[in-house]
C-alpha cells in the first residue's frame, strides 16, 4: 500500500507540472497600449516675450504669485507609464485542496467527538449521581428497617423475659403452695395413722426413756404424757416415726458431688427439736468419716437437718422425737 500511494502521488505531481508547463507555453504574448499622437507647436522668443508683456491699465505692478502661470512640463518631458506585467493565473492544486478539505473535515470530526465525549461524560456523571443518591436512600431505608427490627426484637425479648419471669414466679408460688398443702396433708395423715395405731395397741408400755435413737431397734422411743409418765412405742410405731423422719431427710439430703456408694462414708448427727418441729440449737456430729469425703458427708448431713427444719412430726409424740440421733448412710437411705 505504501508503494502504491507513493507512485500515485508521483504521477499526480508529474501531471500537474506538465499541465503548468503547457499553460505557460500556450499563453499569448502581451503587448502594451498603442502611443497617442500629440500636436507640438514651436514658439519663438518674441512670442514668449509677447505673452509676458504687461498691460498699461493694470493696477498691479507685478503679477501675483498665485496668478503666475505654472510651468507645465512639456510632452517631451513626460514619461510614459510602464505597463504592469500580466501573469498567468496560478492553477489550483487539487492535492492541496483535498488536504485542506481533509484537515477541515478531521477538525470538524474532532470537535464533534469532543462535544459527544463531553455530553457522554455529563450524562455519565448525572447517572452516577442518581445512582449514588438511590444507593444512599436504599442504605438509609435498610438501616431504618434494621433499627426497627432490632427495636422490635429487643421489645419482644423484653416481653418474653417478663413473661418467663412471671411464669417462673407463678410456678414457684404454686410449687410453694403445693408443698405447703402436701406437708399439711402428710402431717394430718401421719397424725391420724399414729393416733389410730396408738388407740389399737394401748397395752404396750415400757420404762421411761429420755432419748430416741431411730437406728437402734432394741431401745425404742418413749411416748411421754402430760402427767409425766412415759410409755414405750411399739415396733410399728417406731417404724412409722422413723419413716416420717427418713422421708423428710431424703428430700433435703444431697450427697457431696452428686455421688454415693462406698466412696461416701456414713456419719451420725444428733439434734434437738422444739414442739413446733424447729431446731433447738445446732446439729452435732457424733460420729464422722475421715478424709475429704468424710468432711463433705458431715457438711451434707448437717445441711440436710437445717434444710428440713421445721420437721413435720406428731405433736402429741413430742417426747419421742425431741432428741434425734440419725445415721446418714448412703447404702441404707438411698
Amino acid at each position: 500500500m505504501v508503494h502504491v500511494g507513493f507512485i500515485a502521488s508521483f504521477l499526480m505531481h508529474l501531471a500537474l507540472l506538465g499541465w503548468a508547463l503547457w499553460g505557460l507555453m500556450s499563453t499569448r504574448e502581451l503587448k502594451g497600449p498603442a502611443p497617442v499622437a500629440i500636436s507640438v507647436a514651436i514658439l519663438t522668443p518674441s512670442d514668449l516675450l509677447r505673452i509676458k508683456k504687461g498691460s498699461d491699465t493694470s493696477k498691479h505692478l507685478t503679477a501675483k504669485a498665485k496668478d503666475k502661470a505654472k510651468d507645465k512640463p512639456t510632452l517631451s518631458k513626460k514619461k510614459a507609464k510602464k505597463p504592469k506585467p500580466v501573469t498567468a493565473p496560478k492553477p489550483p492544486d487539487p492535492i492541496a485542496e483535498k488536504l485542506k478539505q481533509a484537515a477541515a473535515k478531521q477538525k470538524a470530526e474532532e470537535a464533534k467527538k469532543k462535544a459527544d465525549a463531553a455530553k457522554k461524560k455529563a450524562e455519565a456523571e448525572k447517572l452516577a449521581a442518581a445512582k449514588r443518591k438511590k444507593e444512599l436512600e436504599a442504605k438509609k431505608k435498610a438501616e431504618a428497617k434494621k433499627a426497627a427490627e432490632a427495636k422490635k426484637k429487643a421489645k419482644e425479648k423484653k416481653r418474653k423475659a417478663a413473661e418467663a419471669k412471671r411464669k417462673k414466679e407463678l410456678a414457684k408460688k404454686r410449687a410453694a403452695e403445693k408443698r405447703k398443702r402436701d406437708a399439711k396433708k402428710r402431717k394430718a395423715v401421719t397424725a391420724d395413722r399414729l393416733a389410730a395405731l396408738l388407740d389399737k395397741d394401748p397395752t404396750k408400755r415400757g420404762a421411761p426413756q429420755t432419748g430416741w435413737d431411730p437406728n437402734t431397734d432394741n431401745t425404742g422411743p418413749t411416748a411421754g404424757t402430760r402427767d409425766g409418765t412415759d410409755t414405750v412405742l411399739s415396733a410399728r410405731e417406731q417404724d412409722l416415726l422413723r419413716g416420717m423422719v427418713k422421708s423428710q431427710l431424703n428430700n433435703c439430703w444431697r450427697l457431696p458431688g452428686g455421688g454415693g456408694g462406698t466412696g461416701i462414708p456414713a456419719v451420725e448427727v444428733q439434734w434437738f427439736l422444739r414442739r413446733d418441729g424447729s431446731l433447738q440449737g445446732e446439729p452435732r456430729v457424733t460420729r464422722g468419716g475421715g478424709g475429704t469425703f468424710g468432711r463433705l458427708a458431715e457438711e451434707a448431713a448437717v445441711r440436710a437437718v437445717k434444710t428440713c427444719a421445721p420437721f413435720q412430726l406428731p405433736p402429741d409424740k413430742y417426747e419421742d422425737w425431741k432428741d434425734i440421733t440419725w445415721e446418714f448412710d448412703p447404702s441404707e437411705m438411698l
